[in-house]
């Protein structure tokens, strides 16, 4: 038995009327009648399997915010249906047209009217659109690679990372394959219009549905291997409520008896507000909750001050944080001595890269770092007392450092040591970096 309604992701790009015709007439072979199209997927009820032809045509004065058709828009159905084209569903700008004659009168005859309509009706809503996601991926790409710039090691220590990144390349490339895919269709359509034909509009469907597949695998390594999954679930959840309970809403008022295109919009611009609001603070509440777990819990540290010099260990306070991706280990960790005691202080990076490609990027972020900065320069030091390839140590013209880089065949090393340590210490140093795994 067939249930009652059955519902499908569908992407089309706009304007591709002949790629939703060809849709459309094989789920009615398949015995599937559209009934709705929603923003997300489409809605079809059981019918009895026939050939039926389909045609979609532009309404340009259209919104999407219409709870009821134009008097335009009805003109036109009651226009069609006199030559057998019923109008099964209205989305906007797009008509959808049916007719069970086995050889019906085309709806369209005029390619001239067609286009320039479909163009009408694209610089209303599709182009703005996908324009608006360019900027926005454009915008996103500048402040990613200002992060990648300032804290390339940073950045590489995070999955979430990988994602932003490929969210950024996915927003950039749906925009442009979309938007330059129509302008190519529209100068073509406009040349063979001038000599009186139609030029369909299908396009291939796979470069977005592999775009969104590739996103969706990068966000689910991002959850799995998140330490905090749950706050990665909750952020996802959040974007999706923020596009889904707006889009909803609107769907709703529509249906509202005595509703208006103002009421809808309105209605839709009050339920984007409240729910992103929502989000937001919820977001907050929960990075707050995660940066006080953080702070809770004391992560093991490779190296303590208390490896180098005879101290109390109640007298400081340590911090250390360790970050996994895909392409390096890292452990941040830090000790300072309480205010009132006269102690020295110890903090450093450890990076553990897992490519020979990713060593080499951190190795020339560590040595760039503000190498020029107050007259300060890394000058190459003996490797031999910290038994590795490379080190390098910090010089300055106005400040005292003791700021050293190490580099060993599979890690490197960034630490500050607030004494000026004793070859002793920095050989106890290097020995317990080597072991820590």
């Amino acid at each position: 038995m067939k249930p009652k309604t059955k519902r499908a992701v569908e992407y089309f790009s706009f304007y591709d009327h002949t790629g939703i015709e060809e849709r459309l007439e094989k789920m009615a072979a398949e015995g599937w009648m559209l009934e709705e199209m929603g923003p997300f997927w489409w809605t079809y009820k059981p019918i009895e399997a026939a050939k039926i032809r389909f045609a979609v045509t532009y309404f340009s004065k259209a919104s999407p915010y219409d709870p009821a058709p134009l008097a335009g828009q009805e003109e036109l159905a009651e226009f069609c249906a006199q030559s057998g084209w019923k109008l099964v569903h209205s989305a906007a700008q797009l008509q959808v047209f049916k007719n069970e004659n086995e050889n019906p009168v085309p709806l369209e005859t005029d390619p001239q009217v067609q286009i320039g309509e479909i163009h009408k009706s694209a610089k209303k809503s599709f182009i703005p659109v996908f324009m608006m996601l360019i900027a926005l991926g454009l915008v996103n790409a500048g402040t990613f690679l200002s992060e990648v710039g300032n804290n390339l090691i940073g950045v590489l220590a995070t999955d979430a990372s990988l994602f932003r990144a490929a969210g950024i390349l996915a927003m950039c490339f749906l925009g442009i394959y979309e938007i330059g895919g129509y302008l190519i269709w529209h100068g073509r359509a406009k040349a063979y219009a001038r000599e009186g034909k139609f030029l369909a509009t299908k396009r291939n469907r796979i470069p977005v549905y592999a775009t969104i597949a590739i996103l969706l695998a990068f966000l689910a390594l991002w959850i799995v291997r998140a330490p905090n999954g749950y706050v990665t679930i909750a952020i996802v959840l959040g974007v999706a409520l923020a596009a889904i309970i707006p889009a909803a809403t609107v769907m709703r008022l529509k249906k509202k008896a005595g509703a208006s295109t103002k009421t809808v919009f309105i209605g839709a611009i009050v339920a984007s507000a409240v729910v992103s609001a929502t989000v937001l603070a919820l977001l907050v509440i929960l990075a707050l909750n995660v940066y006080k777990a953080n702070e809770a819990t004391e992560e093991e540290m490779p190296l303590a001050i208390e490896d180098l010099l005879d101290q109390n260990n109640g007298s400081y306070t340590n911090k250390a944080e360790k970050k996994s991706s895909l392409f390096l280990d890292l452990y941040e960790a830090k000790q300072w001595p309480q205010p009132s005691e006269r102690l020295p202080s110890l903090e450093y990076t450890l990076i553990l890269p897992k490519s020979q490609a990713v060593y080499n990027l951190c190795k020339a972020a560590l040595l760039d770092e503000y190498s020029f900065a107050y007259g300060e320069s890394w000058i190459a030091e003996d490797p031999e007392l910290w038994d590795a390839q490379e080190a390098y140590q910090k010089k300055s013209n106005t400040l005292e450092l003791h700021r050293y880089v190490v580099f060993w065949e599979n890690r490197a090393l960034q630490i500050d040591f607030y004494w000026e340590p004793s070859d002793e210490q920095i050989k106890a140093t290097a020995e317990k970096i080597k072991l820590w795994e």
